[in-house]
């Protein structure tokens, strides 16, 4: 729940344009790879092969906000 309430503030943050949400949007990012990467590893000691595909689309959502930071902090 707590996971959701923060990605629902990030969010937030971005649809409005405010100036920490750049950072939130990364931190956000970094967490659901963790959390992926975490499930992947779970599944595979117990025997399943289980491959996240968001990871990959949030590779590309952080790597964008990281892309756009500054420009995004000028204004």
């Amino acid at each position: 729940m707590l996971f959701l309430t923060f990605h629902g503030i990030s969010a937030y943050g971005l649809l409005w344009g405010k100036k920490w949400a750049i950072d939130a949007g990364i931190v956000c990012g970094a967490l659901g790879i963790i959390s992926g990467i975490y499930a992947m590893i779970f599944s595979f000691k117990h025997g399943n092969l289980h491959i996240e595909f968001s990871i990959v689309l949030l590779f590309i959502f952080v790597n964008s906000l990281v892309n756009i930071r500054e420009k995004w902090r000028e204004m």
